[in-house]
């Protein structure tokens, strides 16, 4: 899959920008591995570093791939989480 296959429908709608953790839970319910993945993260909502690098590496791509398209969209004004919010990365990979 190409990344920028994804770039049009990953950007976080302005209205769950502020949301935390347990409003993304109920979000991605019946959806155990996403859930999982927002449980994973803090109560901010941000996986570790390490945590971000596995799951994206489990749907094929790389920190770098992600990081680049993170910039490039919010360089483009598109409303984005932080680059380690557990949301931004499962919105990024179509979840």
């Amino acid at each position: 899959m190409n990344t920028s296959e994804l770039a049009a429908g990953w950007a976080v709608p302005a209205e769950q920008l502020e949301w935390d953790r347990s409003e993304w839970v109920d979000a991605f319910e019946g959806d155990a591995y996403a859930v999982s993945v927002m449980w994973a993260a803090d109560d901010l909502g941000l996986l570790p570093l390490a945590d971000l690098d596995r799951l994206l590496e489990h749907h094929g791509f790389t920190h770098f791939e992600y990081g680049q398209e993170w910039a490039r969209g919010a360089l483009q004004g598109l409303r984005v989480l932080p680059i380690q919010h557990a949301a931004q990365a499962l919105t990024w990979l179509g979840y």
